[in-house]
Protein backbone atom coordinates (compact mmCIF):
# COMPACT_ATOMS: atom_id res chain seq x y z
CA UNK A 1 0.00 0.00 0.00
CA UNK A 2 3.14 2.23 0.92
CA UNK A 3 4.44 1.91 -2.36
CA UNK A 4 1.48 2.17 -4.16
CA UNK A 5 1.02 5.63 -2.47
CA UNK A 6 4.56 6.51 -3.49
CA UNK A 7 4.73 5.41 -6.84
CA UNK A 8 1.52 7.39 -7.40
CA UNK A 9 2.88 10.19 -6.03
CA UNK A 10 5.52 10.32 -8.10
CA UNK A 11 4.05 9.93 -11.08
CA UNK A 12 2.05 12.75 -10.64
CA UNK A 13 5.00 15.04 -9.87
CA UNK A 14 6.33 13.46 -13.58
CA UNK A 15 3.20 14.90 -15.11
CA UNK A 16 2.55 18.41 -13.21
CA UNK A 17 6.58 19.59 -13.71
CA UNK A 18 8.02 22.11 -14.78
CA UNK A 19 6.88 24.13 -17.89
CA UNK A 20 7.45 22.87 -21.46
CA UNK A 21 7.23 24.80 -24.64
CA UNK A 22 6.38 23.34 -27.83
CA UNK A 23 7.01 25.40 -30.89
CA UNK A 24 5.01 24.88 -33.75
CA UNK A 25 4.98 26.10 -37.52
CA UNK A 26 1.94 25.65 -39.78
CA UNK A 27 0.68 26.96 -43.58
CA UNK A 28 -2.18 29.96 -43.65
CA UNK A 29 -5.63 28.06 -44.21
CA UNK A 30 -4.46 24.96 -42.82
CA UNK A 31 -5.31 23.02 -39.12
CA UNK A 32 -3.22 22.70 -36.17
CA UNK A 33 -4.00 20.41 -33.13
CA UNK A 34 -2.38 21.31 -29.43
CA UNK A 35 -2.00 18.63 -27.56
CA UNK A 36 -2.31 17.90 -23.59
CA UNK A 37 -1.34 14.35 -23.65
CA UNK A 38 -4.00 12.91 -22.11
CA UNK A 39 -5.60 9.90 -22.68
CA UNK A 40 -8.59 10.76 -21.04
CA UNK A 41 -9.90 13.55 -18.47
CA UNK A 42 -10.39 12.54 -15.28
CA UNK A 43 -13.70 13.49 -12.64
CA UNK A 44 -11.35 15.43 -10.88
CA UNK A 45 -9.37 17.15 -13.42
CA UNK A 46 -10.34 20.81 -15.12
CA UNK A 47 -8.27 21.81 -18.13
CA UNK A 48 -7.81 25.58 -19.82
CA UNK A 49 -6.60 27.05 -22.74
CA UNK A 50 -5.52 30.84 -23.34
CA UNK A 51 -4.29 32.59 -25.62
CA UNK A 52 -1.91 35.28 -24.86
CA UNK A 53 -3.53 35.75 -21.75
CA UNK A 54 -6.91 35.31 -22.69
CA UNK A 55 -8.75 32.28 -21.86
CA UNK A 56 -10.45 30.92 -25.39
CA UNK A 57 -11.96 27.17 -24.33
CA UNK A 58 -11.89 25.48 -21.13
CA UNK A 59 -13.32 21.64 -19.41
CA UNK A 60 -14.12 21.61 -16.32
CA UNK A 61 -15.42 17.87 -15.55
CA UNK A 62 -17.00 17.89 -12.26
CA UNK A 63 -19.25 20.49 -13.72
CA UNK A 64 -19.87 19.51 -17.33
CA UNK A 65 -18.57 17.01 -19.55
CA UNK A 66 -18.82 19.31 -22.91
CA UNK A 67 -16.25 21.87 -23.31
CA UNK A 68 -16.91 25.66 -23.48
CA UNK A 69 -15.26 28.38 -25.32
CA UNK A 70 -14.91 31.93 -24.31
CA UNK A 71 -14.14 33.82 -27.63
CA UNK A 72 -13.89 37.26 -26.00
CA UNK A 73 -11.42 37.51 -29.72
CA UNK A 74 -13.13 37.83 -32.64
CA UNK A 75 -10.21 35.63 -34.80
CA UNK A 76 -11.38 32.69 -33.72
CA UNK A 77 -15.20 32.48 -33.91
CA UNK A 78 -15.85 28.81 -35.06
CA UNK A 79 -12.02 28.22 -35.29
CA UNK A 80 -12.35 25.93 -32.31
CA UNK A 81 -12.64 22.72 -31.24
CA UNK A 82 -11.44 21.14 -27.92
CA UNK A 83 -12.17 17.47 -27.54
CA UNK A 84 -14.11 16.55 -24.66
CA UNK A 85 -12.27 13.15 -23.87
CA UNK A 86 -8.53 14.79 -24.17
CA UNK A 87 -8.89 18.52 -23.84
CA UNK A 88 -6.47 18.49 -27.29
CA UNK A 89 -7.39 21.72 -29.09
CA UNK A 90 -7.81 22.01 -32.74
CA UNK A 91 -7.67 25.60 -34.61
CA UNK A 92 -9.13 25.70 -37.91
CA UNK A 93 -8.71 27.66 -41.19
CA UNK A 94 -5.66 29.61 -39.29
CA UNK A 95 -4.56 32.91 -40.66
CA UNK A 96 -1.27 35.10 -39.60
CA UNK A 97 -3.69 36.58 -36.60
CA UNK A 98 -3.38 33.54 -35.22
CA UNK A 99 -0.14 33.38 -34.41
CA UNK A 100 1.27 33.72 -30.93
CA UNK A 101 1.54 32.11 -27.76
CA UNK A 102 -0.76 29.05 -26.33
CA UNK A 103 -1.10 27.69 -22.73
CA UNK A 104 -2.50 24.97 -21.53
CA UNK A 105 -3.17 24.97 -17.95
CA UNK A 106 -4.10 21.62 -16.19
CA UNK A 107 -5.47 21.96 -12.58
CA UNK A 108 -5.73 18.48 -10.31
CA UNK A 109 -6.45 19.51 -6.46
CA UNK A 110 -3.63 21.67 -5.98
CA UNK A 111 -1.43 20.52 -8.43
CA UNK A 112 -1.10 22.85 -11.77
CA UNK A 113 0.53 21.46 -14.89
CA UNK A 114 1.54 24.57 -17.52
CA UNK A 115 2.58 24.00 -21.12
CA UNK A 116 2.98 26.73 -23.50
CA UNK A 117 2.93 26.09 -27.93
CA UNK A 118 4.37 29.21 -29.71
CA UNK A 119 2.37 29.25 -32.81
CA UNK A 120 3.72 30.89 -36.38
CA UNK A 121 1.63 30.89 -39.14
CA UNK A 122 2.96 31.54 -42.72
CA UNK A 123 1.70 32.64 -45.86
CA UNK A 124 1.69 30.76 -49.17
CA UNK A 125 5.41 31.34 -50.98
CA UNK A 126 4.95 33.31 -54.36
CA UNK A 127 7.17 31.90 -57.11
CA UNK A 128 10.47 34.61 -57.80
CA UNK A 129 10.41 36.21 -60.96
CA UNK A 130 13.69 36.46 -62.95
CA UNK A 131 14.55 39.69 -65.14
CA UNK A 132 17.63 41.58 -66.27
CA UNK A 133 18.98 44.30 -65.12
CA UNK A 134 20.10 46.16 -68.43
CA UNK A 135 20.78 49.30 -66.62
CA UNK A 136 23.88 47.45 -65.37
CA UNK A 137 24.66 45.64 -68.11
CA UNK A 138 28.07 45.49 -69.69
CA UNK A 139 30.35 44.08 -72.35
CA UNK A 140 31.19 41.20 -70.19
CA UNK A 141 28.94 40.83 -67.57
CA UNK A 142 25.11 40.78 -66.71
CA UNK A 143 23.22 41.16 -63.73
CA UNK A 144 20.03 39.36 -63.05
CA UNK A 145 17.13 40.25 -60.48
CA UNK A 146 15.43 37.41 -58.78
CA UNK A 147 12.03 39.37 -57.36
CA UNK A 148 8.88 38.70 -55.00
CA UNK A 149 6.56 40.82 -53.78
CA UNK A 150 5.01 41.35 -50.19
CA UNK A 151 6.40 38.43 -48.07
CA UNK A 152 7.42 38.36 -44.60
CA UNK A 153 9.27 35.94 -42.78
CA UNK A 154 11.36 35.00 -45.58
CA UNK A 155 14.56 34.03 -47.21
CA UNK A 156 15.55 35.02 -50.79
CA UNK A 157 18.50 33.51 -52.15
CA UNK A 158 20.87 32.32 -55.05
CA UNK A 159 21.65 29.02 -55.54
CA UNK A 160 24.59 27.99 -57.39
CA UNK A 161 23.94 24.34 -57.48
CA UNK A 162 23.62 23.29 -54.27
CA UNK A 163 25.67 26.33 -53.14
CA UNK A 164 24.10 29.79 -51.63
CA UNK A 165 25.81 32.32 -53.67
CA UNK A 166 23.97 35.23 -51.85
CA UNK A 167 20.90 35.71 -49.87
CA UNK A 168 18.54 38.14 -48.21
CA UNK A 169 16.08 37.69 -45.02
CA UNK A 170 13.17 40.08 -44.26
CA UNK A 171 10.95 39.74 -41.04
CA UNK A 172 8.05 42.62 -42.17
CA UNK A 173 5.83 42.59 -45.08
CA UNK A 174 7.94 44.00 -48.14
CA UNK A 175 8.75 43.16 -51.62
CA UNK A 176 12.39 42.79 -52.07
CA UNK A 177 14.73 42.34 -55.03
CA UNK A 178 18.09 40.40 -55.02
CA UNK A 179 20.99 40.89 -57.57
CA UNK A 180 23.21 38.40 -58.97
CA UNK A 181 26.35 39.29 -61.34
CA UNK A 182 27.87 36.68 -63.79
CA UNK A 183 29.78 36.54 -67.13
CA UNK A 184 28.34 35.67 -70.15
CA UNK A 185 30.57 32.44 -70.67
CA UNK A 186 29.31 31.32 -67.07
CA UNK A 187 28.13 27.82 -67.86
CA UNK A 188 27.30 27.09 -64.07
CA UNK A 189 23.91 26.23 -62.80
CA UNK A 190 21.63 29.10 -60.89
CA UNK A 191 18.48 29.03 -59.33
CA UNK A 192 16.46 31.39 -57.30
CA UNK A 193 15.06 30.57 -53.87
CA UNK A 194 12.45 31.53 -51.67
CA UNK A 195 11.87 29.98 -48.25
CA UNK A 196 10.53 29.63 -45.12
CA UNK A 197 10.50 27.04 -42.24
CA UNK A 198 8.07 25.28 -43.61
CA UNK A 199 8.11 25.42 -47.43
CA UNK A 200 10.17 26.86 -50.38
CA UNK A 201 9.65 27.99 -54.19
CA UNK A 202 12.71 27.27 -56.64
CA UNK A 203 12.72 29.24 -59.97
CA UNK A 204 15.34 27.19 -62.67
CA UNK A 205 16.20 29.44 -65.67
CA UNK A 206 18.41 28.85 -68.63
CA UNK A 207 21.38 32.09 -68.48
CA UNK A 208 21.73 32.14 -72.38
CA UNK A 209 18.15 33.84 -71.85
CA UNK A 210 18.15 35.84 -70.19
CA UNK A 211 21.97 37.28 -70.23
CA UNK A 212 23.02 39.08 -73.84
CA UNK A 213 25.76 41.15 -74.45
CA UNK A 214 25.05 44.97 -74.49
CA UNK A 215 26.09 45.26 -78.44
CA UNK A 216 23.40 42.55 -79.03
CA UNK A 217 20.94 44.62 -77.23
CA UNK A 218 21.79 47.80 -78.42
CA UNK A 219 21.71 46.26 -82.18
CA UNK A 220 18.54 44.52 -81.51
CA UNK A 221 16.86 47.82 -79.89
CA UNK A 222 18.60 50.03 -82.81
CA UNK A 223 16.55 47.58 -85.53
CA UNK A 224 13.89 47.88 -83.91
CA UNK A 225 14.12 51.69 -84.19
CA UNK A 226 15.25 51.66 -87.62
CA UNK A 227 12.15 49.55 -88.64
CA UNK A 228 10.35 51.76 -86.89
CA UNK A 229 11.37 54.55 -89.01
CA UNK A 230 10.93 52.74 -92.13
CA UNK A 231 7.41 52.17 -91.11
CA UNK A 232 6.97 56.01 -90.31
CA UNK A 233 8.45 56.73 -93.50
CA UNK A 234 6.27 54.63 -95.74
CA UNK A 235 2.88 55.91 -93.79
CA UNK A 236 4.03 59.66 -94.71
CA UNK A 237 5.00 58.55 -98.33
CA UNK A 238 1.53 56.88 -98.77
CA UNK A 239 -0.05 59.92 -97.12
CA UNK A 240 1.59 62.50 -99.82
CA UNK A 241 0.85 60.53 -102.39
CA UNK A 242 -2.53 60.33 -101.51
CA UNK A 243 -2.62 64.00 -100.66
CA UNK A 244 -1.45 64.67 -104.38
CA UNK A 245 -3.85 62.43 -105.97
CA UNK A 246 -6.88 64.15 -104.32
CA UNK A 247 -5.80 67.91 -105.39
CA UNK A 248 -4.82 67.03 -109.17
CA UNK A 249 -8.80 65.66 -109.17
CA UNK A 250 -10.11 68.79 -107.39
CA UNK A 251 -8.23 70.89 -110.04
CA UNK A 252 -8.88 68.77 -113.29
CA UNK A 253 -12.69 69.11 -111.65
CA UNK A 254 -12.81 73.00 -111.45
CA UNK A 255 -10.81 73.17 -114.96
CA UNK A 256 -14.09 70.77 -116.35
CA UNK A 257 -16.64 73.33 -114.94
CA UNK A 258 -15.02 76.25 -116.06
CA UNK A 259 -14.95 74.80 -119.55
CA UNK A 260 -18.78 73.89 -119.39
CA UNK A 261 -19.59 77.89 -117.94
CA UNK A 262 -17.51 79.33 -120.98
CA UNK A 263 -19.69 76.86 -123.82
CA UNK A 264 -22.73 77.69 -122.03
CA UNK A 265 -22.72 81.25 -121.99
CA UNK A 266 -22.27 82.76 -126.03
CA UNK A 267 -25.73 80.11 -126.49
CA UNK A 268 -27.60 81.78 -123.70
CA UNK A 269 -27.05 85.40 -125.44
CA UNK A 270 -27.85 84.56 -129.06
CA UNK A 271 -31.29 83.25 -127.94
CA UNK A 272 -31.87 86.48 -126.12
CA UNK A 273 -31.14 88.74 -129.19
Amino acid sequence: MIHALILMRFCLLGVFGDTEEVKISVMEGESVTLHTDLTHIQTDLEIEWRFEKIRIARIKRSVNIDPTYDNETEIFRENLKMNNQTGDLTITHITSQHSGLYKLNIFTGNKQKVKSFSLTAYAPLPTPVITSDVSHCSSSKCVLLCSVMNVRDVTLSWHNGSRTHSSINVSEQKSISLPLEVEYQDTNTYSCVINNPISNQTKPFCLADLCRPCSDVTHSCGTVEASMRLVVTAVMGVAAVAAVIVLSYDIRSRRDELKRKSHTSPTTTSIEE
